[in-house]
Formats: structure tokens, sequence, C-alpha cells
């Protein structure tokens, strides 16, 4: 069975630096990876399973990419603006 794309929903709150993603439901071995514009990875996250997901994003203000993986396949990818 394939992995559909999930609706993920992003929130930033760029004065403390912590992006909170919710996904549309509950998925197990859920990882996030953000990285920056040059692709380097600055934050990577994994859990068992989740829905709401928070990170804190302490990397210089700037354009970043996130992407959701469930079971080794991505599920989400956004674009998030840190100011």
């Amino acid at each position: 069975m394939a992995l559909q794309k999930c609706k993920c929903r992003g929130l930033l709150r760029t004065h403390t630096g912590t992006l909170a993603l919710r996904l549309d439901q509950d998925h197990a071995a859920v990882s996030v990876i953000v990285r920056d514009v040059m692709a380097r990875v600055v934050v990577q996250r994994s859990s068992v399973s989740a829905r709401d997901i928070s990170l804190e994003l302490d990397g210089p203000s700037g354009a970043y990419v996130v992407e959701v993986f469930s079971k080794g396949r991505s599920i989400a990818r956004r674009r998030v603006l840190k100011m």
C-alpha cells in the first residue's frame, strides 16, 4: 500500500523560533528534517508517532524547507521564512 501525501499546517513563532507543525492524521515513525537554502540539515528529529510536532529553529533569519517523513517516505514538505 502506497503512502499518500498528507496535509500539513505549520506556524513559526518568529519571536521564539518555535516551529509548530500539525499533520492531518497520526502517522507512525515520523521524522522531520529542516534544511536551509544551501540544503544543509539544521534540525532533524524523529518520533514513534505524531500528529503535532514542535521544533526549535535556532538558525539565522532566512528561508528553510521542512520535510516530514513517515516509514521512510516523504509525506509533506513546506517552506518556512524566519524573520
